[in-house]
């Protein structure tokens, strides 16, 4: 179903995109994937259930595909079909621009915390969508049940926050298209988001980065309303994205994307900011 309503709590409401942005293959296509024979989860270990949202740099836009370390327990849940696989670039369920790369953040973030030993297994739920907005995400917009599918994918396999031993954290990095968006607006839109999911069953930390960079320049409307936003309950500072992409060989030519380099930065500031909360992480 493109648009509207529907009554099947696993439709997803996002139109095809017409900009190539490839919302097939990386996105919702698992052929040559591998499948995952474990689809629920070993409660004896400690396992992290990493969402990420936003937009095309919290998706796969590196030049360079990212080599899973950790291959039989970094995890990719895929949303359109509600199956698990083994993490690969570009992940299932989050957009790619093919002309940028198939590089992403959330399988590296992954690996980072099971190497640390801080979590035994992470499933990757990465929802991220090239050129979306926060009003695209909030109340009417066509992506604001995409939280609540992902919630109810993972209840599907016996997968909640109520589950033992699973933790879960959202990363929202979203502000690229936000300039010239006022501050109240932007809070209320990610606030919007993050009460849907929560109305979904979503109960952990949600990580907010500093990130507003589009074509070399930021927007300080945009950071400040992030900046607001952290209040160390629901909200927890997801670091400086916008200092990473200044660095000029963490950004592609369009001045925007990030590099190989840049994701591997980025995924760092995440588990360093992720495990500055406090524990579990």
């Amino acid at each position: 179903m493109v648009g509207g309503t529907s009554t099947d709590p696993f439709v997803l409401l996002e139109s095809p995109r017409s900009d190539g942005w490839n919302n097939n293959s990386g996105y919702s296509d698992a052929h040559l994937r591998t499948l995952r024979s474990l689809q629920t989860v070993d409660t004896t270990k400690k396992n992290l259930i990493l969402i990420t949202s936003g937009d095309s740099n919290m998706a796969s836009v590196g030049p360079s595909a990212y080599t899973v370390v950790n291959t039989t327990v970094n995890d990719n849940l895929n949303i359109y079909d509600g199956a698990m696989y083994g993490a690969a670039d570009p992940l299932l369920s989050s957009t790619y621009f093919p002309s940028f790369g198939t590089g992403g953040i959330t399988a590296q973030v992954a690996d980072k915390f099971i190497t640390a030993t801080t979590f035994d297994r992470v499933i990757c739920v990465p929802c991220s969508v090239g050129g979306s907005t926060t009003t695209m995400w909030a109340a009417g917009g066509v992506l604001y049940n995409r939280l609540a599918v992902v919630m109810r994918r993972l209840a599907a396999r016996d997968i909640t926050p109520a589950t033992t031993n699973c933790t879960f954290a959202i990363i929202n990095q979203i502000g690229a298209n936000e300039h010239g968006v006022l501050q109240a607006t932007y809070q209320a839109n990610v606030a919007q988001t993050i009460n849907k999911a929560k109305d979904a069953g979503f109960v952990g930390r949600v990580f907010i980065s500093q990130y507003s960079r589009l074509s070399g320049s930021t927007d300080a409307t945009i950071r400040a309303a992030q900046a607001a936003l952290v209040d160390g309950v629901t909200y927890f500072d997801g670091g400086d994205i916008d200092a990473i992409t200044a660095v000029g060989a963490n950004v592609q030519a369009d001045n925007t994307h990030m590099s190989t380099a840049g994701q591997a930065a980025a995924a760092t500031n995440y588990k360093t900011k992720m495990s500055a909360s406090g524990a579990p992480f």
